[in-house]
């Protein structure tokens, strides 16, 4: 996983956004990491509390993928499908055209770009 951190629009690729883009400023990328690392410490913290059924209800609600026409690569072939859902092991769930389901659990997702968007 990467963090387009300081890019400008001419450095990342069309749909691909930064931080600086978004907030439109530069940001510090030592307190950033240092504000990453403290959240993924409360998180770890949180979880050895109280389990980590919390994770995927906050994960789905941040999702911008569900919904979507995605595509990635399963032995060497293209596949196409609607990100559907993040299921509790953290895979993704993708119905295919033909209506079949499958889940992704590793590798590079793309959302598509439809007419649209």
């Amino acid at each position: 996983m990467g963090l387009n951190v300081n890019q400008s629009r001419q450095d990342v690729p069309d749909g691909g956004t930064s931080l600086a883009i978004e907030l439109g400023h530069e940001l510090e990328r030592e307190s950033l990491l240092a504000a990453i690392l403290n959240d993924l410490g409360n998180a770890y913290e949180r979880a050895d509390r109280e389990g980590i059924g919390w994770i995927v209800p906050g994960w789905r609600s941040r999702s911008s993928m569900l919904g979507q026409a995605v595509s990635f690569q399963r032995d060497g072939t293209l596949i196409r499908g609607i990100a559907e859902d993040v299921l509790a092991d953290g895979a993704l769930r993708v119905r295919l055209e033909d209506g079949a389901q499958i889940s992704v659990v590793a590798g590079e997702v793309e959302r598509l770009r439809t007419a649209q968007s």
